[in-house]
């Protein structure tokens, strides 16, 4: 069953030593203990708070830096030696991108730096704009781009190498609950593709579609109460109250994985969103509510 794994932790550990040594002061431990599996086509979200590891848990998984004790593997990959197989990505928010590129300039220059010819470059391009939903914005310089389309570039650019396995650190689609949703169901696609995805971030939210959700605390990965419940979880809907269903159930479809139009009202399924962000994408098309209640479907 091992190989199965595209990505196993054992007992991580690790600890830094401070800048300036203080009196009987020691390494400070970061990760302690530390155990992770990722299987081919999982969404793992990790909360924590900034200082926490989040961003020392993903170099180790990558690769970029040697545990004090423990292992890092990738069973299902090429790892030889040891070694970290070319099928892992990492991107972090502060991933450089170049301002004057458009969008498709971008990915076509990832595809040249990896040396993928034009034939097969041309085809991966476009379904990697498809899947990031950047296909409405291709021609546009990045930096026009808004925050949540630059965070979906960010991770299209790492996609374009074919990884089996994408390490995303403190993304999270930007300041606003429309972006961040947006980002949430881009990276619920990007597993959906078969590929492994574990995501980091200050506050990811409830993903309905995480094969496992965990905050990283002291050193230690535990599992939220949504991740343990999550099964059991009710399906539940949005009604909404609006002056025109028809129109507003057009103007939402694009932002929305499913809107129902049921008479005078609206139904949004809330498995991929939370009520508060759809309220939210109401607002920023001037959608006017008159009212909205959560129902429990059938």
């Amino acid at each position: 069953m091992e190989p199965t794994f595209v990505l196993a932790i054992s007992r991580l550990f690790k600890a830094y030593r401070a800048a300036v040594a203080e009196p009987g002061g020691g390494p400070h431990p970061v990760l302690r203990g530390l155990s992770l599996r990722v299987k081919p086509g999982e969404l793992v979200t990790i909360e924590g708070a900034r200082g926490t590891g989040k961003t020392t848990l993903l170099r180790c998984a990558a690769g970029l830096l040697r545990p004090d004790e423990g292992e890092v593997r990738w069973p299902a990959l090429d790892a030889r030696g040891g070694a970290p197989p070319p099928a892992v990505g990492m991107v972090a928010d502060r991933a450089p991108t170049h301002a004057f590129l458009t969008v498709h300039e971008s990915l076509a220059y990832a595809a040249a730096v990896r040396e993928m010819h034009d034939h097969a470059a041309s085809p991966a391009l476009g379904a990697v704009l498809d899947l990031a939903g950047l296909r409405g914005v291709h021609d546009v310089r990045i930096g026009l781009l808004t925050s949540a389309e630059r965070a979906r570039l960010v991770v299209a650019l790492i996609l374009v190498g074919a990884p089996q396995l994408v390490l995303i650190d403190d993304l999270d689609g930007g300041p606003d609950a429309v972006g961040r949703a947006g980002f949430a169901r881009f990276l619920v696609r990007v597993a959906a593709s078969g590929v492994a995805v574990v995501w980091t971030a200050r506050a990811v939210g409830s993903v309905a579609d995480a094969s496992a959700a965990y905050r990283l605390e002291a050193g230690v990965l535990r599992a939220t109460r949504d991740a343990i419940a999550g099964a059991a979880r009710p399906r539940r809907s949005l009604e909404l109250d609006v002056p025109s269903a028809g129109r507003a159930a057009a103007m939402l479809a694009p932002r929305l994985p499913v809107v129902e139009c049921r008479g005078p009202r609206l139904r949004v399924p809330l498995e991929h969103t939370t009520a508060e962000e759809v309220l939210a994408i109401c607002r920023t098309l001037a959608i006017p509510v008159n009212a909205s209640r959560v129902v429990r479907e059938p």
